[in-house]
């Protein structure tokens, strides 16, 4: 993977130059880096915002290879050919082997513009049940998560998404609704799905994010409350057997990012490569057994006033407790970098540990902890603006 285009759907005066082959986007000067998704070698895609005479539009740059980027222009031209209103393209080729691409049109998720219409819906929810529906999250060639709305009330949430096996993430979100019925984390219930677009539905649930709260400065309680649900959830729900991650997986991980990394950006090579190097040193021996989210940080909970909620459950397995555990400590430290609270959070840290219980083994948690961080790192590097803050993640890493 091409590590100058790379550099190139990062910086925004060539990501207007960029985006300029579309027409729509011709003489776009300001663009905001709304999401990026990378898999190491893979896939490198990169969603921005355009403000401009005082409307917001939306497009992606996906790095495909120059032979792959003109299957895809082709592919999407044939597929949503039709009025577009004025001199809109689709898709466009950037040259340097990127997609230019004009949201709500995918290279990948061909039914994208069809799910972000309200009676798409209908079917399921029944006719007039929704009015509006707006994105929520969108990671472009991989997901997107969508709002269904009846004036500004949320109906559902739908999720489309690119998935080796669609129908396993919809046995496991079903399997884990109903085995969370009874505690105090649980995970919403389904709805039904769209099959003609491959979209599923889930109930709308009441609660902002832990996320949100923390960056308002919630405290300890609100911390213990969470990592006392997760260790109930731990104790209580049986993994998925069909798929187990422990240290070896996470190495593997955690060393595809590196690896890939170091190509990328070679001036932090080697405090990359130190850290992996600490990490396979003092690999822990495990043996996975129970439920494992795999996911799980301050964005993937919402507080209700009665039950937490956990999010995004398509990534559950068979794991060690601790491999979450870690990397909700990890996400507790890097959000006490990016907001300049780092001793706060990490009392929080403590306070999280203290609420698990001795279920956890210190050990195997700390590991876990500083894998999580590793990947962070990585993965916080192709954000400019959080940059500065990658030095604070690869030095915490080599802390014991």
């Amino acid at each position: 993977m091409d590590a100058v285009s790379v550099g190139r759907m990062l910086d925004p005066e060539q990501v207007c130059s960029l985006l300029a082959v579309l027409p729509q986007f011709q003489g776009v000067r300001a663009v905001h880096l709304e999401s990026v998704w990378a898999k190491p070698d893979r896939h490198f895609n990169v969603f921005y915002r355009i403000s401009d005479g005082g409307r917001e539009r939306f497009a992606s740059l996906c790095l495909l290879g120059q032979e792959r980027v003109d299957q895809a222009v082709r592919r999407i031209g044939r597929r949503d050919a039709g009025p577009s209103g004025g001199d809109a393209v689709p898709a466009a080729n950037a040259g340097h082997g990127i997609l230019a691409v004009a949201f709500p049109h995918d290279h990948r998720l061909e039914h994208l513009g069809v799910c972000l219409q309200p009676k798409v819906v209908h079917g399921v929810l029944g006719r007039g049940s929704v009015d509006r529906c707006e994105f929520a999250a969108y990671r472009a060639g991989l997901r997107c998560q969508i709002r269904y709305l009846a004036g500004e009330q949320v109906q559902a949430y739908g999720k489309i998404a690119v998935e080796r096996d669609p129908g396993r993430r919809r046995l496991v979100h079903t399997a884990l609704a109903e085995a969370t019925k009874t505690l105090a984390m649980r995970v919403p219930a389904s709805l039904g799905v769209v099959e003609d677009v491959g979209l599923d539905l889930v109930t709308a649930v009441d609660g902002g994010s832990l996320y949100q709260s923390l960056g308002a400065g919630s405290d300890a309680p609100l911390i213990s409350r969470v990592v006392r649900a997760l260790a109930e959830l731990h104790e209580r729900v049986p993994g998925f057997a069909d798929r187990v991650h422990g240290p070896a997986g996470e190495l593997e991980l955690v060393r595809s990012w590196v690896e890939w990394m170091s190509k990328v950006e070679p001036s932090i090579e080697g405090r990359l490569r130190r850290s992996l190097a600490i990490l396979v040193a003092e690999a822990p021996t495990t043996t996975p057994n129970g439920f494992a989210h795999r996911d799980f940080h301050d964005k993937q909970v919402l507080l209700g006033e009665a039950n937490l909620w956990l999010l995004d459950v398509d990534t559950a397995c068979t794991g060690d407790a601790e491999l979450d555990l870690g990397n909700f400590l990890a996400h507790l430290f890097l959000r006490g970098v990016q907001w300049q609270r780092a001793l706060d959070h990490s009392h929080l840290e403590t306070i999280a540990v203290q609420s698990y219980g001795d279920r956890a083994r210190a050990d195997v948690t700390r590991w876990y902890r500083r894998a999580s961080l590793l990947r962070l790192a990585c993965v916080y590097q192709l954000r400019p603006r959080w940059r500065a803050i990658v030095p604070a993640l690869l030095g915490e890493t080599l802390i014991p």
